[in-house]
């Protein structure tokens, strides 16, 4: 788990404020928004980890997409949408920041998890 640059993830949202609930997964639109806004942030990225992470969030938030529409993400993108999100930036920032930091959360934590079953499972002097 430590492999995918998961702390990148909350980087940008390190000093904000905690929200008392997890944000719901966004509807198809949002979705939408939120990958083209993680494919400019990753192409930003002058760090190759920082861009792998924008890169897997992007991939996150196209799966959310395609699931909430029930279309394919490469016939939905345009290049009109690129260029919205770029001119959007803040308020994406606002919207696509405390999902990705949830998602974040929620994978290191079940990466816990993980590790935690493993390790239980590993055999003395193995």
């Amino acid at each position: 788990m430590r492999g995918l640059g998961l702390a990148a993830l909350l980087l940008l949202g390190a000093g904000t404020a905690q929200a008392e609930e997890a944000p719901r997964l966004p509807d198809a639109p949002t979705a939408l928004r939120c990958a083209m806004w993680s494919a400019i942030m990753a192409s930003q990225q002058a760090n190759a980890d920082d861009e792998k992470s924008f890169s897997f969030v992007m991939t996150w938030f196209v799966g959310l997409y395609e699931g909430a529409s029930g279309r394919k993400f490469d016939g939905s993108a345009t290049e009109r949408d690129i260029a919205e999100a770029q001119d959007h930036m803040p308020e994406l920032n606002g919207i696509c920041v405390p999902l990705m930091q949830d998602f974040g959360e929620r994978l290191q934590t079940w990466g816990g998890r993980v590790e935690a079953a493993e390790a239980g499972k590993a055999k003395p002097g193995s």
